[in-house]
């Protein structure tokens, strides 16, 4: 099968090369302009997780690729996994424009691409941040016009397209500190560093945390599924249908560890919780992993 993945250097991307390395048969093409990682840092961890070894795995190709940029696309693969884009929140704010273009336009780009070619199928990272109110942040805004911009072109051109909304992603090769960190991100760093935890707000809010392995897993089902549906445009919300409070994820690092409270974030929702039960029945898909076994398992 022949594979683009776009925004590949990243967190998830390189989780998911991880995965579709594995089968031999698959000719797979990275799209990156190692805007968040840059070149070294993004080949140090593929060697590390044996993904880029070209004596191994010659059908992984990289290209240094720019998707919010038109006309550098040419063969069609046989599917898209578009997780290229702008996903800080506090970043989108401080620009706007930026991130909705970038994360427009890109996908808008692969769409067309589609179009214009075989109309491959796209499975698209969307975002749980579509459920609190999209024009609290920029980044919420994008992900929910890119989710109406796949089931237009669904509708209209018959391209079939996944819209996968992501919670709150942990594990190996999340980013630790910078615009892209997330909670466990911080909190991990922190700990190795003997600082104490910060925490935006009083705590209280609550998140559902999934790991990245039962994300690649729900974007692999995705694509295998395609052949087997009739529906064009499909969203799945990938969780754990469990959440905790920040407070609970803080003294998972231990019951007695110093927690320091800060001012609370601009454009934070206060709740977040996935309903997994449409990616569970049409996928056959279940998590495997629960946030405070990793904490305990990785860090104590």
């Amino acid at each position: 099968m022949r594979i683009v993945v776009t925004g590949g250097a990243g967190f998830i991307g390189t989780n998911l090369l991880k995965r579709l390395v594995k089968n031999k048969n698959n000719v797979i093409g990275v799209f990156d302009d190692y805007s968040v990682y840059g070149k070294k840092e993004t080949y140090g961890r593929w060697k590390e997780e044996g993904i880029w070894n070209p004596n191994s795995y010659p059908n992984l190709k990289y290209y240094d690729v720019d998707v919010t940029l038109d006309n550098q696309f040419t063969n069609p693969p046989d599917i898209c996994y578009h997780l290229a884009a702008v996903v800080s929140i506090p970043e989108s704010i401080e620009k706007p424009g930026y991130t909705i273009k970038n994360n427009y336009q890109g996908l808008l780009n692969v769409l067309e691409w589609s179009r214009r070619t075989t109309k491959f199928p796209i499975v698209f990272a969307g975002s749980a941040s579509r459920y609190g109110n999209v024009y609290d942040n920029p980044y919420a805004f994008s992900k929910y016009q890119g989710e109406q911009l796949c089931k237009m072109y669904s509708e209209l051109y018959g391209i079939p397209t996944f819209v996968c909304r992501f919670f709150n992603v942990y594990g190996p090769h999340a980013p630790t500190e910078g615009q892209y960190v997330g909670v466990i991100g911080i909190f991990s760093r922190l700990f190795k560093e003997g600082k104490p935890l910060t925490i935006t707000g009083d705590g209280t809010q609550t998140r559902d945390f999934i790991h990245v392995e039962d994300i690649v897993d729900g974007l692999v089902r995705c694509g295998n599924s395609y052949y087997a549906r009739d529906d064009l445009y499909t969203t799945f919300d990938f969780g754990t249908g469990t959440s905790y409070s920040l407070n609970e994820i803080a003294k998972g690092f231990g019951e007695d560890y110093p927690i320091e409270y800060i001012e609370e974030r601009k454009g934070e929702i206060k709740h977040s919780v996935c309903d997994p039960t449409e990616a569970k029945e049409l996928l056959d898909w279940e998590t495997k992993n629960d946030v405070l076994d990793y904490i305990n398992d990785t860090y104590l």
